[in-house]
């Protein structure tokens, strides 16, 4: 076995046991304790515990695994999830049942966000309440008019 291979062993073996502590919610120090009094986990080249450093170290990669481990789970959890919406719907165009493939298409867009947002202008709300936009907006204009040459004088 090579020196690599040898260290890649110890910092292995180290980071599991400090995920042991860590994911049991044990502090850096605390930690740093439990390590330091394994016979088993003592710096190979000095014979003492590992530093505080050190931990910290581990915990800091073992925390960028479990996020980008998290993150490929997310995806093909994600995948996973629109295969089977795909083929339930696949299912409910063979059926004939228009009000599920309805339900399974809105689940694929909730699902990948594809749904745009409804675009209303304040114009469609003022005709929808049976108002003239145009003269809203004169009178809008007109005010502002007013405003800034009343300021000014």
């Amino acid at each position: 076995m090579t020196l690599n291979s040898s260290n890649k062993d110890i910092i292995i073996k180290r980071r599991r046991e400090v995920a042991y502590w860590r994911l049991r919610g044990l502090t850096l120090s605390e930690i740093a304790d439990k390590i330091a009094k394994n016979k088993n986990l003592l710096n190979p080249r000095t014979g003492k515990p590992y530093s505080s450093v050190t931990i910290h170290n581990d915990i800091v990669a073992l925390n960028e695994e479990w996020r980008a481990e998290s993150l490929r789970d997310i995806a093909a959890y994600k995948s996973e999830q629109l295969a089977e919406i795909r083929e339930a719907r696949r299912k409910a165009w063979k059926d004939g049942s228009l009000t599920m493939i309805a339900k399974f298409l809105q689940m694929e867009i909730d699902l990948l966000g594809t749904d745009a947002p409804i675009k209303i202008t304040w114009q469609e709300e003022a005709k929808a309440a049976g108002l003239d936009p145009a003269s809203i907006f004169e009178s809008l204009v007109n005010q502002y008019a007013a405003a800034i040459t009343s300021g000014s004088g």
